[in-house]
């Protein structure tokens, strides 16, 4: 999912979509989808004993490389510590 994606989805242009949402909400369309992916990982991290790369990609991500950096710039921890903290 990007925002030029959802922006050609509901007819609009990247620019003005990405205007709007930030007005809308009080942040940037990335952070925001940041955010939903990752309280969606961390949700099913404690709540399921998926494997790792399940929840990569049902969290939206290609690889578990890149969602484990992603996961542990937005939360200071790795996806494994978050699940050993609070699971």
């Amino acid at each position: 999912m990007t925002l030029e994606r959802v922006a050609n989805e509901i007819g609009f242009n990247a620019t003005y979509f990405s205007s709007t949402f930030k007005k809308a909400t009080g942040e940037n369309f990335v952070d925001y989808l940041t955010r939903v992916r990752m309280d969606k990982a961390k949700i099913m991290l404690v709540q399921s004993e998926l494997d790792l790369n399940i929840i990569s990609e049902q969290a939206g991500y290609a690889t578990l490389k890149y969602f484990s950096k992603i996961f542990k710039k937005y939360t200071g921890i790795t996806p494994s510590e978050y699940r050993k903290l609070y699971g």
